[in-house]
């Protein structure tokens, strides 16, 4: 259940995003919610809909629609520059075969954008 929680949390976090958006903009209600999942940063997106079916209800977004796209996870290599996609922590330079640093990107969820009226 702990995994459930965490994307609980981020589906009641995207509603409220959301909805701010909405207010902010004039707007009625939600009719999708296009989200970026990086591949780094430990969401299941299952359990990130399920969550989100539940978080919307009540709200303006509650007609909306999930869409997830999963994004790369890269890094530039601090030995050798070369930006690399990276499949997990710790993975190797394929340019020059020494550990990689932390990622640069794909770790985060980001509302890339909102569809409303």
């Amino acid at each position: 259940m702990p995994a459930f929680m965490h994307e609980a949390s981020l589906a009641f976090h995207l509603v409220e995003l959301a909805n701010e958006a909405l207010a902010r903009h004039g707007l009625r209600r939600a009719l999708a919610l296009h989200v970026e999942v990086g591949a780094l940063a430990m969401v299941d997106a299952e359990a990130l809909a399920v969550a989100f079916a539940s978080a919307k209800q009540g709200t303006p977004c509650a007609e909306a629609q999930l869409q997830l796209t999963q994004t790369p996870a890269q890094t530039t290599c601090p030995f050798c520059q070369a930006l690399v996609l990276i499949q997990h922590h710790g993975q190797p330079c394929p340019a020059c075969n020494n550990e990689q640093g932390w990622p640069c990107l794909g770790q985060g969820l980001l509302l890339k954008t909102l569809e409303a009226e």
